[in-house]
């Protein structure tokens, strides 16, 4: 902690240097992440059933998130190193049964929480703003005191498709960029592979996570901007409310592909989720099976058309089918809103 201090004090000096390489203004912002989940498994295979339960707090800390001009940087060797990360238990309980044996627990605390990180711009979510990818946490594990065999478990994150289970994405504002304090809202709800313990897909898994994520500034080359709210290191937020709700609109669409079109009056980012529509003799698992998955974010007042594309399976399950659903997210101001398109498939198709 001593060394990472240190060298986060060297930067911040480094940085109060006028730069020559560079007439872009500098920001320097420590993120700091508070999140809140609830998880529930429940697998059977063969003869052994297996349920997990838990509700989970966690903190993390990264060292520096810099702005140089609008162009976030995430990848310095500060945050490899300095990164933190506790977390706090509310509730566990575990189960495990077979014709030999069984076992029903509940976790003593929390034994270690694997940090997160800031992610690489990968220019997957295009936007005339600054997108940031922050992996809040990589998972935590649960002290199990005397419980042992088939009960243990933790809640580490899956990765799958290069998308990880705590990976969230958000965009801000220009103008938002020098304000003392940012603060951004998200919230994610994964039932795919991606959920902990699931990987094989063979589990009726949920894990459902809320996090606040907070911007402090401690550095900035100048100049200050006199109209912005928080300059000079101020508690300033990108949160105002939106004066009304995003509108979503099918747009055209085939099995092959499908686009939506979302409006918003304020700044908002979101996905554009697809999965198979419900029927009565389908499982929870095969409903809320992931098809194909984009992000986008959308300029205040403007429409922005949003496209899905399904992969040669994902084509053959829609066919089979008949259609799809198409549950657009949208997050504006700190405040989600979520908008459900099922559409069926005619002549090669989808329709509303």
């Amino acid at each position: 902690m001593r060394r990472a201090g240190l060298a986060l004090l060297l930067l911040a000096a480094l940085l109060a240097v006028p730069a020559t390489a560079s007439a872009q203004r500098q920001v320097s912002y420590k993120v700091t992440i508070d999140g809140e989940g609830v998880y529930s498994y429940d697998a059977t295979h063969e003869q052994t059933h297996v349920t997990h339960d838990a509700h989970f707090k966690w903190h993390m800390e990264i060292p520096i998130l810099l702005f140089d001009g609008d162009k976030p940087i995430t990848q310095s060797a500060e945050n490899i190193s300095g990164t933190t990360g506790t977390g706090t238990l509310l509730s566990a309980h575990s189960t495990f049964s077979a014709p030999s044996s069984s076992e029903d627990c509940a976790p003593a605390g929390v034994t270690f929480v694997n940090p997160g990180r800031l992610l690489p711009d990968d220019g997957l979510i295009p936007s005339p703003d600054p997108q940031i990818g922050i992996r809040t946490m990589g998972g935590i594990l649960f002290g199990m005191g005397s419980c042992t065999g088939g009960s243990g478990f933790s809640v580490q994150g899956e990765l799958v498709n290069d998308v990880h289970t705590f990976d969230t994405w958000f965009s801000i504002p220009r103008d938002a960029i020098g304000m003392g304090r940012i603060i951004q809202l998200v919230h994610e709800e994964v039932t795919d592979k991606r959920c902990p313990n699931n990987r094989v897909g063979n589990g009726n898994c949920k894990l459902t996570w809320d996090a606040a994520i907070t911007l402090d500034k401690f550095y900035d080359s100048g100049p200050e901007k006199p109209n912005t709210p928080g300059g000079g290191g101020g508690g300033g937020s990108t949160n105002q409310p939106a004066k009304a709700k995003p509108r979503v609109k099918l747009g055209p669409a085939s099995h092959v592909r499908a686009a939506v079109l979302v409006s918003c009056p304020a700044d908002c980012s979101g996905t554009v989720t697809a999965m198979l529509p419900r029927r009565g003799h389908r499982s929870a698992a095969a409903e809320s099976r992931v098809l194909a998955r984009s992000r986008f974010s959308v300029a205040a007042g403007k429409t922005r058309r949003v496209t899905v594309r399904f992969s040669r399976r994902a084509q053959r399950l829609i066919k089979h089918a008949g259609g799809v659903t198409l549950k657009v997210r949208t997050v504006s101001a700190g405040k989600a809103a979520e908008r459900t398109l099922t559409v069926r498939l005619k002549g090669g198709s989808l329709q509303r």
